[in-house]
């Protein structure tokens, strides 16, 4: 995939160990598009971009204003996005 002019993109790179503090973290070998890919890239639709966008934009917020609780609010989201990506990668 090539992104056209004006995209926007995001990328989140975590180690499995983040999430080792949830009982969530047993669970991301059901997430196969984690693994490594010549072409990680998901295209998306209207929808599906303004949901990543807004969660994406979420968890900057908490990783650039370190409130108390933000890792584990940045957790959330991420596995918020994880399950996202599930159904748009089980959709393409």
């Amino acid at each position: 995939l090539e992104a056209t002019p004006g995209t926007r993109c995001y990328m989140v790179y975590f180690k499995p160990e983040f999430l080792d503090l949830n009982p969530f973290a047993e669970s991301l070998k059901n997430f196969p598009f984690l693994e490594a890919r010549p072409q990680p890239l998901f295209p998306l639709s209207d929808t599906y971009a303004s949901v990543f966008e807004d969660l994406f934009e979420r968890m900057m917020y908490e990783y650039q204003t370190h409130i108390n609780g933000s890792l584990d609010i940045i957790r959330s989201y991420l596995q918020i996005v994880l399950h996202q990506a599930k159904r748009l990668h089980e959709e393409i």
